[in-house]
């Protein structure tokens, strides 16, 4: 992702066993707290996306949703 869209996207791992970080997700820590959502969790801008699975794809369309296109594309 970092290559295909540079400064355009941060991507964030958190162990959420044991990352203080977890903290600042509020949004994320509602789904774990009910034990029935599945890892991992994805969020755009700390709004959970999707959970279970990590697919490229979708990441690639949520992102263009939200207008953010790789580099290079549309005179970016």
């Amino acid at each position: 992702m970092q290559e295909k869209y540079g400064g355009r996207v941060d991507l964030e791992y958190i162990d959420v066993n044991d990352d203080p970080r977890l903290d600042d997700y509020p949004e994320v820590k509602k789904y774990l707290d009910d034990y029935k959502t599945p890892l991992p969790i994805i969020a755009f801008d700390s709004e959970p996306v999707m959970a279970g699975a990590l697919s490229y794809p979708y990441l690639v369309a949520e992102l263009t949703k939200r207008g953010i296109r790789p580099e290079g594309e549309n005179g970016q």
